[in-house]
């Protein structure tokens, strides 16, 4: 199969917010802006005048910034996340994480720093942070929470090369002794959690290696609860008969001595909750009452592949693990084949860069897409004990329970829900990856981030209920573009380092109705830097935010100096900043609200033909493109944004049966001033975008003008816009 590269063009058009000014800084950070197409080969297009030198949103949107300490393990977590910053009563800041000090990965082990709420690090310990754990061999993979002024992390450890990972909990018992006075005085539960019978062999075999552990501390009685899940390499034998590798998610419970360093003293055995798909489980308390809940994305006992296998399940318990409420929060299934989540035009300028010289074409593909879960999720309860959650669902082109083979394309849905409306929304829906690479980036398929360009998402709660959610994103709707010199204009350059590896970012949205709408996304860390060599990268991995928000959005990154994940063999391995990031959320909400307002469309679309487009001679119009709403029931014609509008303006249309469309833009003596479009459209919503010309490409004169859609059968519908110079 050939390599494709593609370099379609992604135009913004943006709607200018209002003068209020932005907490924090300057409001002419989020000044809106035109971004003309830029193309990899001069022959594609007319160089732009003017592009982004610098991005529009500060990095971290002004926010404080703090290297904790530094890791050679890039990658902290296999699906899930859990969350490794946690915010105590004070306002403090404890993060934990899985620190290697070296390029041979021979060593790992727990470390621990903390920040309080005057952005002062613990003493002796700036920039490198303390180790937090007793292992004799290794331990990582850690997840952190707090209760009162003191930390509790989780990991797993071994004590020696032979020995079997376990799963463990520290806690910062001289907090509790000095009554928050001192921090960094870690005691290791003795005995660890447990072990328990392996379900389907309980006679033979004696325990279940659960290894990847997700910690939450009830605010209530300062109980210790925990969910770990076994090894999804791990299978064994039972009665001499081979049994396959299973994800079980084991709970265990446990209570703290409130002295502090005497004892933490687990339940005598945990309880096999259900099976896991991967390393997905994670944990919450309730903030009012003695309540756990655990989510995960679970694989439905059904003949089928796995994408439509695939679904969130809610387990819920108020006796601390001894009996669970269970609850199906998706409901994907053999028999409940929900309608495709869209048809999509997909269509992009392609570069054959296998043959020389390099050989420039205009494709497009059609496809139906369905959702199912990811293996991430995120759980919190708001301030009146309301559960919310978040995860990622991958499209997939083809129906797998027909037993054809899922084809997953790279794009994604970050969705959320609530226990208050039992509603699933979109904190942001699918978008395909212009300006990505489709088939070839780093690690090719085998990079676990391949499929996605929405994924891992975060969520958080303030006291006024207000959520806050983060997630990483590359391939999306914004990609940068840099003249990295003077003589390089003619080279659009993605935010991907030398070897071709997608840097991350970190994305952000909130709601203010308990998730039934949200306001962004907007980007939140904006550490672009294209074309880095190994080490002088900065691609977000791993990041997650801390489930309590106060008057800051408190945020855990690794600033990956190579993008990709080196323990995988994506990216080299190298030294990593551990990153804690602490926004005023007041910032993170203007970034929102400004960036809810751009919109976007796709640069040129021609979804009815595959021809060579003239790159000498561009069309003075753009071209259309279907967009990712629901299927249209009728005809109609939206109104144009921005309205005014100075030098551009985007209109959306719908289309309801396949057919001739027309638009056609008058002035009001009814004299036809230009056609936008004019081409057979298939069902579904379509944007195009006016510059204020006529059919020469010469400027028109401000005033009103009449835009008018119609189809073939002289059906017709009419707006009026108004240009202001």
């Amino acid at each position: 199969m050939k390599k494709w590269f593609v370099i379609s063009a992604l135009l913004m058009v943006i709607v200018a917010f209002g003068s209020t000014e932005v907490k924090g800084y300057n409001p002419s950070a989020y000044k809106a802006m035109e971004l003309d197409p830029i193309f990899q080969d001069s022959r594609l297009a007319k160089i732009a005048e003017t592009m982004i030198a610098e991005p529009v949103f500060p990095e971290y949107l002004h926010g404080d910034q703090y290297v904790v300490g530094i890791t050679y393990y890039d990658m902290q977590h296999n699906s899930t996340l859990g969350r490794n910053v946690a915010i105590d009563d004070e306002g403090g800041a404890h993060i934990a994480w899985m620190r290697s000090p070296n390029s041979l990965l021979s060593s790992r082990q727990i470390y621990y720093n903390y920040v309080d709420a005057d952005g002062v690090e613990l003493a002796g310990f700036e920039g490198t942070g303390m180790r937090a754990d007793y292992a004799l061999f290794k331990s990582g993979y850690c997840t952190i929470d707090a209760h009162g002024c003191t930390p509790y992390i989780a990991y797993h450890q071994a004590n020696s090369a032979a020995a079997d990972y376990h799963s463990q909990v520290s806690w910062d018992a001289a907090s509790i002794e000095s009554e928050c006075g001192y921090h960094g005085g870690f005691a290791e539960a003795t005995p660890a959690p447990p072990t328990v019978a392996y379900p389907e062999c309980p006679d033979d075999i004696d325990n279940i290696v659960n290894i990847w552990p997700v910690i939450a501390v009830s605010e209530v009685d300062g109980d210790v609860h925990l969910i770990s899940t076994t090894s999804n390499n791990d299978s064994t034998t039972c009665g001499g008969e081979y049994i396959a590798p299973k994800n079980y998610m084991a709970y265990y419970h446990a209570t703290v001595d409130p002295s502090g360093s005497s004892s933490m003293t687990f339940d005598d055995a945990g309880v096999v909750l259900a099976e896991a798909r991967g390393v997905a489980p994670t944990i919450g308390t309730a903030r009012t009452r003695d309540e756990v809940a655990v989510a995960t994305v679970y694989l439905d006992d059904y003949t089928c592949t796995w994408p439509d296998a695939s679904n969130i399940y809610l387990y819920r318990s108020s006796d601390d693990g001894m009996t669970w409420d269970t609850t199906a929060v998706t409901g994907f299934g053999p028999d409940h084949r929900t309608e495709p989540y869209d048809t999509f035009f997909w269509g992009g300028y392609y570069v054959d860069t296998t043959v020389t010289p390099v050989d420039t074409f205009w494709s497009v593909d059609t496809f139906v897409c369905y959702t199912r879960p990811n293996g991430d999720v995120s759980i919190t309860y708001d301030f009146d004990d309301n559960i919310h959650l978040t995860w990622t669902e991958g499209t997939y082109s083809i129906d797998s329970c027909t037993g054809e083979t899922a084809s997953s394309w790279p794009m994604s849905v970050t969705k959320h829900w609530t226990d208050l409306t039992g509603e699933i929304t979109d904190i942001i829906d699918a978008y395909p990856a212009p300006g990505g690479r489709l088939l070839t980036p780093c690690g090719g398929v085998d990079n676990p981030d391949y499929f996605k360009n929405n994924f891992t998402p975060t969520i958080s709660v303030d006291e006024d209920n207000t959520l806050y959610a983060i997630w990483h994103k590359y391939n999306g709707e914004l990609t940068w573009m840099y003249a990295m010199e003077e003589g390089d204009t003619g080279t659009i350059y993605y935010d991907m380092s030398a070897a071709n590896c997608h840097n991350n970012e970190i994305f952000g949205s909130y709601s203010t109705d308990n998730g039934a709408t949200w306001i962004g996304p907007a980007p939140i860390s904006n550490t672009y830097t294209p074309l880095c060599e190994a080490g002088d990268c900065k691609s977000e991995l791993n990041s997650t935010i801390s489930h309590t928000t106060d008057e800051y959005v408190h945020i855990f990154t690794i600033l990956d100096a190579d993008a990709g994940r080196s323990i995988q063999e994506v990216g080299e391995i190298v030294e990593c900043d551990v990153l804690y990031a602490r926004i005023p959320k007041g910032n993170f909400e203007d970034a929102c609200e400004a960036f809810d307002q751009f919109h976007y469309v796709m640069e040129p679309m021609y979804p009815d033909t595959n021809e060579v487009y003239d790159f000498e001679n561009p069309a003075p119009t753009w071209g259309i493109a279907e967009a990712k709403t629901n299927v249209p029931t009728e005809m109609s014609l939206g109104q144009n944004t921005p309205n005014p509008f100075n030098s551009q303006t985007a209109i959306s249309f719908d289309v309801e049966q396949p057919g001739r469309y027309i638009l056609e833009v008058y002035d009001l003596q009814g004299k036809l001033v230009n056609v936008l479009a004019n081409s057979e459209m298939g069902r579904g919503t379509y944007w195009v975008r006016w510059e204020g010309t006529d059919r020469s490409g010469e400027t028109v004169p401000s005033g009103t003008y009449l835009y008018r859609l119609r189809d073939e059968k002289g059906n017709a519908t009419v707006r009026t816009m108004s240009l202001i110079k």
